[in-house]
């Protein structure tokens, strides 16, 4: 008989530290929850709504200042100004698991006007469109981003035309598909 008193003291006691051991993980997860969303105060919260500081604003002029240099994408001689007004580089070509990304930068501050993009590899070629994005001191084309499905890997020449009032320039570079 004790035997069987002991096999069930024993249940109940396992039963009991079961039951304490899942209530200290459920307050622990309450608590590094609770501890992660109320870990901004209301200062930081806010704090995208006061002015740039210097330091920011400098810092945004420098990240610019480098922005404009030609990436290592970009071929030495790839500017070619028919007009000669206003010079565009490649600024950025990235790829991720999903998306191509190309980026330019227009050395002039325009309002209308189109970039067009156009990869080539061998016989295969895409090309797409873009509106013109100005901004303080420059503009760019708002961007290109295409599926990766619509490219298959190699190495893909680059070609980006900018059209605007004040005339037509291009640029080209390269990328590496993978």
């Amino acid at each position: 008989m004790k035997t069987t008193r002991q096999k069930k003291s024993k249940k109940i006691l396992l039963s009991l530290l079961a039951v304490l051991i899942l209530i200290l993980i459920a307050f622990g997860l309450i608590f590094t929850l609770k501890h992660n969303f109320s870990s901004n105060t209301p200062e930081q919260i806010n704090s995208t709504n006061k002015p740039s500081s210097q330091e920011q604003v400098d810092n945004g002029n420098s990240i610019k200042e480098e922005n404009a240099k030609p990436s290592p994408q970009q071929d030495e001689n790839s500017t070619d100004n028919t007009n000669g007004q206003f010079s565009v580089t490649i600024s950025a070509a990235n790829q991720t698991e999903d998306i191509i990304q190309i980026r330019t930068l227009i050395q002039t501050i325009a309002n209308t006007g189109n970039c067009t993009l156009t990869l080539t590899n061998g016989s295969s070629s895409l090309q797409r469109t873009a509106s013109i994005q100005p901004s303080a001191s420059n503009s760019t084309c708002q961007g290109f981003d295409i599926p990766r499905a619509d490219l298959y890997p190699g190495t893909w020449s680059i070609k980006i035309t900018v059209a605007l009032p004040q005339g037509t320039s291009s640029t080209t570079g390269t990328i590496e598909i993978q």
